[in-house]
């Protein structure tokens, strides 16, 4: 076989299937577009590409799919319905007065929620040949990005002052929401955690005096505002600005 030939094996009925192809960006030592075999995985893609580079951070390596984005959008939808009929609800009740720009605010609002398709999945080459169950099979069009190691965590939401903060493996959550200047008045008592793998933790009440939360190069702490008592206008004019 050389380089620009091309093979072809038809099928009894003369129906070709259609080949798979791949994306696999970053810090791999041959990224790029790859035609993949029926159930080839994600670290037989990764072996084909001549492996890691030194600097790749495994832990924070991500794979996105359209099969995922889509149901996600699906998800967006409901929920977009759902909000909208909860705000028009609320305008039906006596009395109530509404500028009409709320409404189309908290719609397009609602409408431009970005859908990334992500599939949180094993990267360690160590960890699969351990678990090989962990090992996911590729599909067409998915789309891998190795990272490099970002030592920062990012603290986003309801903080006095969100901030983007060195990562420093000596320091607790509660150092970094410090850091952060605390949370606001208006913030809920709870910490949503997102590790660079795309796992999520919630940690309520006590967080800050926890001890076993493991932050990671790359996590993001997000602080979500409670506006569980505010209803229907009020509701539409915190959410669309």
């Amino acid at each position: 076989i050389k380089a620009r030939d091309v093979v072809l094996v038809p099928s009894y009925s003369n129906i070709l299937e259609p080949a798979k192809e791949v994306m696999l960006e970053g810090l791999v030592k041959r990224p790029g577009r790859y035609f993949v075999r029926e159930n080839e995985t994600l670290s037989e893609l990764i072996v084909r590409a001549g492996g890691y580079k030194s600097n790749a951070y495994e832990f924070g390596g991500a794979l996105f799919r359209e099969t995922a984005s889509n149901s996600e959008k699906q998800f967006a939808q409901l929920t977009y319905f759902d909000t909208l009929n909860f705000v028009i609800s609320n305008l039906a009740q006596p009395g109530m007065k509404v500028n009409s720009d709320v409404g189309k605010l908290l719609a397009e609002e609602l409408r431009s929620r970005i859908t990334t398709g992500r599939v949180v999945t094993e990267f360690n080459m160590d960890t699969i040949q351990k678990n090989p169950h962990q090992d996911i099979v590729l599909e067409h069009n998915d789309r891998i990005v190795i990272p490099p190691l970002q030592k920062v965590i990012y603290l986003f939401g309801d903080f006095r002052m969100p901030s983007n903060l060195n990562y420093d493996p000596n320091l607790s959550i509660s150092d970094y929401v410090n850091m952060a200047g605390g949370l606001n008045d208006s913030a809920k008592k709870e910490l949503l955690v997102i590790d660079p793998s795309g796992i999520s933790h919630v940690y309520r009440n006590s967080f800050l005096n926890n001890k076993n939360i493991e932050i990671y190069p790359g996590s993001i702490v997000y602080a979500s505002r409670d506006i569980a008592k505010i209803d229907g206008v009020r509701y539409a004019a915190t959410v669309s600005p």
